[in-house]
This record gives structure tokens, C-alpha cells and sequence, in this order.
């Protein structure tokens, strides 16, 4: 399977993942043929990319394993996260509690990821719609903290209270103008200054809860005192908030926002090494990037000896260095049977990620159909 930009998508691929919505409605099941149709009403509904079965791909799929928690525990803290901020939304109350299913599933999340800690490399490559973007990033922010959190020996307390916070992290948004939260220019510099006071409202909001409410409040300070609301540095900033921090910073830069593209993995982790102590302790990005796969499974790359191939897994500890399955060899042409090679092992690297057009091209040479009237030569 291979995840595909909504744009892209042709009449008559078939999905390979179901597409949820934040309430756990099912819009497509997997096995579903798309439409036109069913393509216009993904664009709609603000999806900008799906998984589907693709010929290149046949024997490439996304593993459960690879995930840290499971699907379904993932479905039922998007669909509670975003029950608790619309009802909070809707409410005059100050104060915000997380209801005990929520802090189950929190629980839930803790010892999925204590219990299997071979698999602590996340494929950061979730399927969500553009007007759901809060609850998903929400949660998203949680299973990137956690993991983080484990690897570096917190508690089960500890990570209980870090995933709290984490999830409700952004509740501070819901007091803020939608179209302000989703203006595609710039900000100005007023409208920033009330962005920025998501943070002290959270504060306020989470006071029944002290470490919640300090994760809400300083997941924007940066050690170098250049983040906000009080710009706060070094030992100021908690060790939670900054864990908190950084995986919001990630999941931001690879979601597709109103007001620019998504980040490729690869592009954000890049940034964020260049954060290490600067915004964020350096054990903090260290572990961070130990955990999160540069190239999610099913990336289609190129490699320094101009094999192609797809990722099929990461190994823990060397995010940059993945598994690839070879399909295509600069000399030998395409191989009748591929092949998997750890890079790691066989001094091989990634050089780029193939985008659209070129995996189109590969398409058309696998399966004999016509190819992009905009053909780039990859051998």
C-alpha cells in the first residue's frame, strides 16, 4: 500500500486503509474502489492524502506493529478529545477536567507503550482531515510525548501526568476566533498576540490540574528565551513541557495546514536537529529523533547507488537509516525479484524521496500504462 495525495488520485484505485472521521464514523472502508465521486467528497471533507493498494507496492504494507498504540485505541482519544473540547466550547465553565474515559484511554496509551518497547519508532504518516486538525494533532501530540517520555525512564505517574497534559495541551485554542486559528496569510502582529494567549488560557483553564495546566502553559517557551508567554529559559522550561514541545512543533511542520504544504518527516526531523539546544534541551531532540521514522513505511526513495525501492521498516535507534525494498536497479533495470537490505548494514543512504510525478512514472513502467505527460528520467 502507498499513501497517495488526494490530488493525485485516480478513478478506480482501491483504499487499503478505512477513513475515519473524528467520531469514529467510517467514510470509506478499506477495500473501497474510489470515484470520482468518493475522490471529490475526500476533498471536501479536507483530506489531503489516503492509503491505497498500488502494483508498485503489492507486497509493501504498513504493519500494525510499527505503530505504537493500536488503531483503535487511537480512534476512541481523537473522538473523546474532540467531544471534551466541543463541549467545553459550548460551555461557560472555566475549568476542564478530563472525563474518565479519556483518562483510561491515556492509561491505555501508557501501557501499550511501556509493554512493547521494541516498537518505539513511530511512522508518523495518520490520515485526517483538515477541519479535524486539533483533535488528531491532540492526540498525536500524546503518543509522541509518551514515547518520548518512556525512552527516557519516566514513571507510569509521570507519564500519565505527561500525556494529560499533552492531549489538553491546546485547549486554549477553543477560546480563540476559528478564523483567526485558520487565517491563510500572515498574522498580524494583534492577531498573533491573541494566538499566543492560547497558552495562558490553557493555564487557566487546566488550574485544577498543575502539571497539565504547566505543559499547557510553557509548551511554547524555548531554553533559549525565545518562546512565549513568559519567556521562560533553560531549567524554567519542565522537562514535560519540553518533551510536550517538541512533539507539537513535529506534528505541526507534517500536517498540511491552510497556510502552507505539510513537511516531509525527513524535512521536520531536520529541523528540529538544528533545535537541539536551542529550543529544546539536546537529550530531549536526541530522543526524540530516535524514536520517529525520517521515512515512514511505504516512502518511496532513491538511494545513493540510484537503486529505488520503498520502505518497509526502521530500525529502532536509526531513524535515517531504514529498511528499503529495491524494485529498481540503476543497472540491472527493474528486478523480477526485489529485494529488502537494512541501509544501515550495506552503506547505503537515502537521497531523496520520489515525489508525485516520478511514482506515477514508476507506475507506468511496472504495470505497462501510459505514463504522466510529464516523464523525469529516474534511472
Amino acid at each position: 500500500m502507498r499513501k497517495v495525495p488526494v490530488s493525485a488520485l485516480q478513478p478506480g484505485l482501491r483504499l487499503a486503509k478505512s477513513v475515519y472521521g473524528a467520531n469514529n464514523e467510517v467514510y470509506l472502508q478499506t477495500g473501497a474502489i474510489l470515484t470520482a465521486r468518493y475522490i471529490q467528497k475526500l476533498k471536501e471533507l479536507g483530506f489531503s492524502s489516503v492509503y491505497v493498494y498500488d502494483p508498485v507496492l503489492q507486497d509493501v504494507e504498513i504493519p500494525e506493529a510499527t505503530d505504537v498504540i493500536h488503531e483503535e485505541t487511537r480512534r476512541e482519544a481523537v473522538g473523546q478529545i474532540r467531544n471534551l473540547l466541543l463541549e467545553t466550547a459550548s460551555s461557560h465553565a472555566k475549568a476542564v477536567l478530563p472525563p474518565k474515559e479519556l483518562s483510561r484511554t491515556i492509561s491505555d496509551m501508557v501501557e501499550q507503550i511501556i509493554q512493547n518497547p521494541s516498537s518505539r519508532v513511530i511512522n508518523m504518516a495518520d490520515i485526517r482531515a483538515r477541519n479535524e486538525y486539533l483533535y488528531h494533532h491532540s492526540v498525536n501530540v500524546c503518543v509522541l510525548a509518551l514515547t518520548v517520555g518512556a525512552e527516557m525512564g519516566l514513571s507510569r505517574r509521570e507519564l500519565f501526568d505527561l500525556g494529560t497534559g499533552a492531549v489538553l495541551h491546546d485547549v486554549g485554542k477553543i477560546k480563540i476566533p476559528v478564523e483567526i486559528l485558520e487565517k491563510p496569510g500572515r498574522l498580524t502582529d494583534e492577531e498573533f498576540a491573541l494566538v499566543k494567549r492560547h497558552t495562558l488560557i490553557a493555564e487557566e483553564m487546566l488550574s485544577d490540574n498543575p502539571v497539565a495546566a504547566g505543559i499547557a502553559c510553557m509548551h511554547h517557551e524555548r531554553v533559549n528565551g525565545e518562546g512565549y508567554p513568559r519567556g521562560l529559559k533553560g531549567a524554567q522550561v519542565s522537562l514535560l513541557a519540553q518533551i510536550t514541545g517538541i512533539a507539537d512543533v513535529f506534528d505541526a511542520l507534517i500536517a498540511d495546514r491552510c497556510y502552507r504544504k505539510a513537511y516531509a518527516p525527513h524535512e521536520a526531523l531536520e529541523m528540529l536537529l538544528a533545535a537541539g539546544d536551542y529550543w529544546f534541551d539536546y537529550e530531549v531532540v536526541r530522543r526524540f529523533v530516535n524514536v520517529v521514522a525520517a521515512y515512514p513505511v511505504g516512502t518511496l526513495v532513491e538511494l545513493n547507488t540510484k537503486e529505488t525501492g520503498a520502505v518497509v521498516g526502521t530500525p529502532k535507534g536509526f531513524p535515517t537509516q531504514p529498511v528499503v525494498r529495491v524494485f529498481l536497479d540503476a543497472e540491472k533495470g527493474w528486478l523480477a525479484d526485489p529485494y529488502d537490505l537494512s541501509t544501515l548494514e550495506k552503506r547505503r543512504f537515502v537521497v531523496r524521496v520520489l515525489d508525485e510525478e516520478e511514482v506515477a512514472f514508476i507506475k507506468a513502467r511496472f504495470t505497462g500504462q501510459s505514463a504522466s505527460r510529464h516523464r523525469r528520467d529516474i534511472d
